[in-house]
């Protein structure tokens, strides 16, 4: 029996998160073509927080005035 890997949060801002959507995506081995688990399905609301998050950790984080 192969175990299976049910993750049900984003990594948005350096924090697990939950996503605005409980729609799961299966994730499929390219190798065996089995099920191995399942992650959070994205909606546009949680792509629009992943963006304002990176936009804010480029703006205020150190990025921009590194060598």
């Amino acid at each position: 029996m192969t175990s299976h890997t049910v993750r049900d949060r984003l990594f948005i801002g350096g924090d697990m998160v939950t996503p605005a959507s409980e729609d799961v995506i299966e994730v499929i081995s390219p190798v065996t073509e089995e099920r191995v688990g399942t992650a959070p399905s994205s909606t546009p609301a949680d792509i629009d927080r992943a963006v304002r998050a990176a936009r804010a950790a480029f703006d205020d984080g150190p990025w921009p005035r590194m060598s």
